[in-house]
């Protein structure tokens, strides 16, 4: 009998399939070469104001998830490629937690990301 961890890892494996778009990962490292996978792109809404009272900044936060197997050693400053005019910069990586593993992102300009390679299958 699956226990209540590989039930969720199982969950998380056919969301992430079913919902991935295709992503070029972008290493900053000289002579680095891309790497193709499949992330989620998230947007986040976070309330700032004081506990109780209505918010009184809302800004849209975007992070992405990707499966940890895809990309093993993610580093701050890399960046997601998704689509023409659409890539974000790495700001800071959450801890894995079981397949997934969340980067908190910025969403780059359109002009800063207009030349920048795309994925296959774009």
């Amino acid at each position: 009998m699956a226990g209540i961890r590989d039930i969720r890892n199982a969950a998380r494996a056919r969301l992430h399939g079913a919902f991935q778009v295709p992503s070029l990962y972008l290493r900053m490292d000289p002579g680095a070469a891309p790497i193709q996978i499949g992330v989620r792109v998230h947007g986040r809404v976070v309330q700032q104001g004081p506990e109780g009272e209505m918010a009184r900044v809302i800004e849209d936060t975007p992070v992405i998830l990707f499966l940890v197997a895809d990309l093993p050693d993610p580093k701050a400053g890399n960046i997601f490629s998704i689509a023409e005019g659409e890539a974000y910069e790495i700001k800071a990586l959450d801890p894995p937690d079981g397949l997934v593993r969340r980067a908190r992102v910025a969403r780059l300009r359109p002009e800063k990301a207009a030349n920048l390679p795309l994925p296959e299958g774009i």
